[in-house]
């Protein structure tokens, strides 16, 4: 983590992941409307998606009122040659007192089917571990979304139970 400009960046084979700090969620959700930057990313067209925009607000707060929960909240996936945006994948907050923390993840539709979202799920289950913070990350996805449910099978998750068309993952430590 770079303390001065609070960034956490993860690298992997094909991806780097880069934390969105409170300056970052306020930028995007002011920028919506005229298309978001991020610094020495290229943003395309369609990012960040519903699910993003929907949790900006509370993202922000968290870390307005938690700063240590940086790191805990938004990554944004971007492919490592290019510095094209891919999506976004994280957490849904710091662990809790048991160690659980939820995650999350969306790659952009022209993206997908190429294993992104498995790496970045891989390299956010790293980090998470690494923190001895975590014990268990729980996911979930909607029963027919086979990729999602590829890239976390893939990952080590097992399915902990199914509720209607969701599908419930965990994974331990």
């Amino acid at each position: 983590m770079n303390r001065e400009t609070m960034l956490y960046e993860l690298i992997t084979e094909r991806l780097v992941l880069r934390s969105l700090d409170e300056r970052t969620l306020l930028n995007l959700s002011r920028s919506i409307m005229d298309g978001p930057t991020l610094k020495g990313l290229r943003v395309p067209k369609g990012w960040p998606m519903d699910v993003l925009l929907d949790a900006l607000p509370v993202m922000f707060n968290d870390l307005s009122d938690a700063p240590s929960s940086f790191g805990w909240h938004a990554w944004v996936v971007a492919d490592k040659a290019t510095g094209e945006v891919l999506g976004d994948a994280g957490f849904k907050g710091p662990p809790d007192e048991t160690g659980a923390v939820e995650m999350g993840f969306s790659i952009l539709p022209e993206h997908r089917g190429r294993g992104y979202a498995k790496e970045a799920v891989r390299a956010l289950l790293d980090h998470a571990f690494a923190s001895g913070r975590v014990r268990t990350i729980i996911a979930e996805c909607e029963e027919g979304n086979l990729a999602s449910s590829r890239a976390l099978t893939g990952s080590g998750f097992e399915i902990e139970m199914k509720r209607g068309n969701r599908a419930y993952y965990t994974r331990k430590v």
